[in-house]
């Protein structure tokens, strides 16, 4: 019996991991709460795709997003053998206007294979059931866009934000180190974050700092 079931279980994920439904799609859990049974439940988003010529970003600060985003994604085999992790976070922060949802585009149309989920502040509260998806369909990319409205300052936070903001670091914190799954976090106001966890941050005025 035991046996039995490891062999469905099996055939399951196989049948997962084959699957082309969602893997490589952008994706959003639906909002709305539709009491009529009509909600979309997942939705498959199509943005524009976006060529690194149409990235209005100086040169330097282009070649290092590339450097630590796409090259990174190409080298993760290589990376593994070497005991290295292969997750990778990057914030992209500056006053609205400055590019920051357009390079994510850009990010996206670059990343073949990769599933892109997108969680608004308003939805971070399913992040547990967004990184489910992200495993599933992992490579990924995980966007949370304005994460200052979750991730501020813990003297400046209410018991539901540090709740939010815990899941989130907990999330990040309990990847595996073989995980293939990238976290891109915008933000307008970078001063008021409270993340030490990430590495790489992108600024809207097109410099790449590392902390």
């Amino acid at each position: 019996g035991a046996e039995f079931v490891r062999r469905c279980f099996a055939e399951i994920e196989d049948a997962v991991n084959a699957a082309n439904c969602y893997r490589g799609k952008i994706l959003s859990f639906d909002g709305g709460a539709n009491y009529r049974g009509s909600s979309r439940g997942l939705t498959v988003h199509k943005l524009p795709s976006v060529e690194r010529a149409n990235v209005i970003l100086p040169d330097a600060t282009l070649k290092l997003l590339d450097r630590n985003i796409l090259n990174f994604v190409q080298h993760r085999a290589k990376l593994r053998q070497l005991g290295q992790s292969t997750r990778k976070g990057i914030l992209l922060y500056g006053p609205p206007g400055t590019g920051k949802t357009h390079t994510i585009r850009y990010l996206a149309s670059n990343l073949p294979g990769h599933t892109t989920l997108i969680i608004t502040a308003a939805q971070v509260e399913w992040l547990g059931a967004y990184m489910n998806l992200a495993r599933l369909l992992q490579p990924a990319m995980v966007i949370i866009e304005d994460v200052d409205l979750i991730a501020t300052d813990r003297e400046m936070m209410g018991p539901c934000e540090e709740s939010m903001l815990n899941n989130l670091l907990n999330e990040m914190d309990g990847l595996k180190e073989d995980a293939d799954i990238l976290f891109v976090l915008t933000t307008n106001r970078p001063e008021q974050l409270a993340l030490p966890q990430l590495t790489d941050t992108v600024k809207g005025d097109g410099q790449l700092q590392f902390k």
